[in-house]
Formats: C-alpha cells, structure tokens, sequence
C-alpha cells in the first residue's frame, strides 16, 4: 500500500512509488529518488557537533543511527546530559504521543531550549500514518512552560520512519541544515525541481479519463447493440405470434370445410329397379346402404346449410 501524505516531498516520492507499481520495476527519478547528494560543511566553532539528541526518547538512538549512515560526515551527539546541549548546533526534538509524561525528557526539551533557543529546534513529529497522533495533541500534552518558552515557534517537520524511502527525506531535509550553501540551496530546491513528476502525474490523470471515456463510448456501443437485439427479437417473436394464429385459422377453416364435405355427403343410389304398380322386385337380401328419403335428405341439406354459415361468419 502506498500512503498519500501530506508534506509535499512525500507525495511527491508517492507518485513515483505508484509508477513503479504500474511499470512493475524499480524506477529512478533524480531530485525525489536518488536524493541529491549532500556535501556537509564543518562544525562551526564554538560547538562540539552538529547535531544533539536526548537519549530519553525511544526513537532517538535508531533515528541518529540512520542519519549517519545517510550522512556520516554529520557530527551527532546522545545527551544524557542536559547541559551537553550548549555543544550543539540544533537540537533534535521528537515529538510523540505521551512524550512529555517523561520528566527527563520534558527536562531535556526545556534545557534544550535555553542552551540553543527555540529557533535551533528541529521538531520531528512522528506522523498518524506510522502510528502517531495529530499534531494538535501533541501540542494538548504540551506542559505549558515549554509552549511559553516557544517550542512551536519552530515548524516540525513529519517523522516517517517505516519506510526507508520516506525516512531518507526527513534525514534529507535535517542534513540540509549543515550542508554548504551552494549544496544546500541545491537541497532545498531539488523538489522543486521535480516538476516534471508531476507533469507525469497530470499525464497519468488524463490517460485515465481519457480510458474512462473510452469506456463509455464501448458501454454505450453496446447498450445501443443490446437495445436493436432486444427490439429485433420482440419483431421476431411478434411475427412468429402472427404466423402461429394465422396457421391456426387455416386449421379451423379446413376443419370446418371437413365438416361442411361430411355433412354434405350423399352415398350414390343403387340402381332402382322399376316398379309396378302391382309389384315389388326383391333380391332376396337387403340392402346395406338404402337409398335416403326426401324427408332426411332435406335434413341433411338443411344441417349443412348451418355449418356453412357458421364459416362464413368466422372468416
């Protein structure tokens, strides 16, 4: 997971962790990663080192031990002793959660302050987003003395020590202090002078809505495709309903021409054999099929007279 911090240097080293994650490989970005180099000027006369520390913070011995691995030629002293602290140049001052419940560090603070001033500080304040608080409850925890001996007169600076990459802009920004002017302004400046990262990160941001709108126009193609199929497929079945009813109508008709040829249907006489007024010619057997009479035949005619009106009315 990449953190968006605030402090500007950080979003900066952010953006470049973010394109590594895209690329898939290790990037490098002169001014944001690699730092620019640093050359430290000598310690000024009058003091012992660069740079003094309280040994009664937990952080302190790790976080001097970083700094002069980044910076060997920055001369670091651990004070047990708070008047040691009129030997420095500056003096570190971490701020976190409950700190000052320490009465040897909140000692350490305030000698720190009357030895070098409080435009000497370098106030490290451990960020929320490696498990600290909100500066303004560091400021709460804050004994009073301090606040009116100017502790926050002086600009803290955000303490990100669990990735190397953010922990060396914060060893960066403390060595700046002690490089030479030439180097220092250069310090000061190099994340000015990566523009171009965030030239990179307007970049990514319009190939981003570009491939958005790129998905809208795809979404929309096909919702018009889905849209034609749906209507095609509603005509298609609106004409198979249509050719369904009109098979039925033939169907019923044909039936109906059945029943009218059924009840129309006359089976062809035998031939009658002439009679006589006085008799009667028989064969000796009868006949299976008699010939109708006038009185069903009318019948007959008369029943498919019904059906054929019957059909005329349902076409």
């Amino acid at each position: 997971m990449v953190v968006w911090h605030r402090k500007r240097a950080f979003r900066l080293l952010s953006v470049l962790k973010l394109l590594e994650l895209v690329k898939q490989k290790p990037l490098v970005w002169e001014g944001v990663r690699p730092l620019p180099p640093l050359t430290i000027r000598r310690v000024e006369n009058g003091f012992t080192a660069h740079l003094g520390i309280s040994v009664h913070h937990a952080k302190s011995k790790a976080l001097l031990r970083r700094l002069e691995a980044a910076h060997p030629d920055i001369v670091t002293l651990m004070e047990e002793d708070a008047a040691d602290f009129a030997q420095c140049e500056k003096v570190a001052v971490v701020l976190a959660d409950m700190c000052f419940q320490s009465s040897e560090y909140a000692q350490h603070v305030e000698s720190a302050i009357q030895y070098r001033t409080e435009n000497n500080l370098v106030l490290l304040h451990v960020s929320p987003a490696v498990g600290g608080v909100p500066f303004s409850t560091i400021m709460q925890q804050c004994p009073a003395n301090l606040k009116d001996m100017g502790i926050f007169n002086t600009l803290a600076s955000e303490l990100v020590d669990d990735d190397a990459d953010y922990l060396a802009i914060v060893l960066q920004e403390i060595a700046e202090r002690f490089a030479l002017q030439s180097e220092a302004s250069k310090g000061e400046s190099h994340l000015a002078t990566a523009a171009d990262v965030e030239i990179e990160l307007a970049a990514i941001q319009q190939a981003e809505s570009n491939a958005h709108e790129e998905t809208l126009q795809t979404n929309s193609y096909w919702l018009g495709q889905l849209s034609a199929m749906y209507h095609q497929s509603a005509a298609d079945q609106e004409d198979a309903a249509k050719s369904e009813a009109s098979e039925d109508k033939i169907a019923v008709n044909l039936r109906g021409q059945q029943h009218t040829e059924s009840a129309l249907h006359v089976e062809t006489p035998r031939t009658a054999v002439p009679r006589s007024s006085c008799c009667e010619i028989t064969t000796g057997t009868s006949d299976p099929h008699p010939m109708p009479s006038m009185g069903n035949r009318s019948a007959d005619n008369q029943a498919a007279l019904t059906v054929l009106q019957q059909l005329a009315r349902s076409e």
